[in-house]
């Protein structure tokens, strides 16, 4: 990366493919791992290819002998305090053996057909986690609208959308969520590692981490302007940072859901009944006067008994880091 190469190759060869897939098996780890290694990938950036991949370490070595080429050994390649040692010179002859012909076959034959099941599913979910709306208080994935064919197909998107903010959940953690997705259950929270992932009648969030100490909302109000209505809005317009209303004139105060005066109308049932997910309640703030709620972001409701006349004031909220906003 340093140097700028378009890429790094690395010896990986057909029997390593074997030994990779097979360990995996016998670990039990989940069926798309089973594509073991790839011509090319990449790794934190930097990408990766394997040219030998589908060449035997026995038709490498003959190619070598054959041009009076001596390769360098890896002492702890035939080292059987490691696993990989091991299975080389005891296991896979163990199983030859035993089966009474050549696993390896079977198991590059496994391999293949793992890569075109996991690419078939690839081009399915990839969209769709591309559509992930990201803003300063994390990412949210909207897939009320999106029909699935099946649970595993839920799985398979929830363990790529997963691996894109390092998290990686329990096979059992991922089979509830993508029971939860499923039947659009609400305010689930899975966490592995001090990471969360929020459910919400289909919509997933990954929340930034105490963004409430690192971040806070300023607001500015102009007066006197004037419209013919209202500006609705609703949390997912405001995910980018920025709220906006127009009001009657008078005195407002913008303040945070945890910082309502005692007394204050609860709006909980209101956001319950209009479907605003519950872990996004308390990051948006809410528009008080004289300690009365008049107004709050997640579904643009505004409490006023009587019609916006044409001169009002606007209110802006942004949301800014304590250090740029002072």
């Amino acid at each position: 990366m340093q140097h700028g190469f378009q890429g790094v190759f690395v010896g990986h060869h057909h029997d390593d493919q074997i030994e990779t897939v097979l360990k995996r098996i016998f670990e039990g780890a989940h069926w798309s791992c089973l594509v073991g290694l790839t011509q090319e990938t990449w790794i934190d950036g930097l990408r990766i290819l394997r040219p030998l991949l589908n060449l035997t370490k026995k038709e490498l070595l003959k190619y070598l002998e054959e041009r009076q080429l001596i390769p360098f050994e890896d002492s702890s390649n035939s080292d059987q305090r490691f696993l990989r040692a091991r299975m080389r010179r005891t296991i896979l002859p163990w199983l030859n053996q035993t089966f009474g012909k050549n696993v390896q076959s079977s198991v590059a034959k496994l391999s293949e057909d793992i890569q075109e099941i996991d690419h078939y599913f690839d081009k399915k979910i990839t969209p769709l986690i591309d559509a992930t709306k990201t803003g300063p208080f994390g990412s949210y994935l909207d897939l009320s609208k999106h029909l699935f064919s099946s649970v595993l197909e839920i799985k398979y998107l929830l363990r790529n959308f997963c691996k894109r903010y390092g998290l990686n959940l329990s096979r059992e953690q991922y089979r509830l969520c993508a029971v939860a997705i499923d039947v659009g259950k609400s305010n689930q929270i899975f966490e592995y590692g001090g990471k969360k992932l929020h459910i919400d009648r289909k919509h997933l969030f990954i929340l930034k981490e105490k963004q409430n100490k690192k971040e806070k909302w300023i607001y500015r109000i102009n007066e006197k302007i004037t419209h013919a209505s209202k500006d609705d809005s609703s949390w997912k317009n405001a995910w980018k940072g920025e709220c906006r209303v127009k009001l009657p004139t008078g005195d407002y105060q913008v303040i945070e859901r945890k910082d309502l005066p005692a007394g204050s109308r609860s709006l909980n049932k209101w956001w319950v009944n209009h479907r605003v997910p519950a872990c996004i309640r308390d990051i948006f703030p809410i528009i008080c006067q004289n300690s009365e709620i008049v107004h709050e972001f997640l579904t643009g409701k505004s409490f006023f008994q009587k019609e916006i006349m044409e001169e009002s004031v606007e209110i802006v909220c942004r949301i800014s880091s304590i250090q740029q906003s002072c």
